[in-house]
């Protein structure tokens, strides 16, 4: 992986993502035996409803309200750690597996443009996207 999409390095969170595992912790507690009755009573369905109604919240304060952006992507990942969880999935496993294939498809979208003799940096969106289908077709 070139320098420009390594894992390391300084994390742009003021508590170094261990915000994510403490959501995790929760979730967890909730469901637990002696948690939230509420919690325990989710289904696929309602979770999937919850998730795209958090999502749906999210687009409008993008839209419209930017001073609750962030309230609303913590209800969105509030809402899939509660399907993963539910799901019997590991969130810390599946953002592991969404980031290093997010990296893999940059890495190859910013390869096949300088194999084109392209500058990545003056794409155009439409140029960039084009370039990124082609990079996770290839995958």
């Amino acid at each position: 992986m070139s320098e420009r999409l390594a894992f390391d390095g300084p994390v742009p969170s003021s508590r170094a993502g261990e915000g994510v595992l403490d959501l995790i912790r929760v979730q967890a507690r909730l469901r637990a035996p002696d948690g939230c009755p509420w919690d325990r009573e989710q289904t696929h369905r309602t979770l999937a409803r919850h998730l795209l109604e958090e999502v749906d919240e999210l687009r409008a304060a993008i839209d419209e309200d930017p001073d609750q952006v962030e309230a609303e992507l913590g209800d969105v990942l509030l809402a899939a750690v509660a399907v993963a969880r539910l799901r019997g999935l590991d969130a810390e496993s599946a953002l592991r597996r969404a980031t290093a294939t997010f990296a893999t498809r940059a890495e190859r979208t910013f390869a096949l443009a300088v194999e084109r003799g392209l500058d990545p940096e003056r794409l155009d969106e439409d140029e960039l996207l084009a370039l990124y289908r082609e990079a996770k077709d290839d995958a």
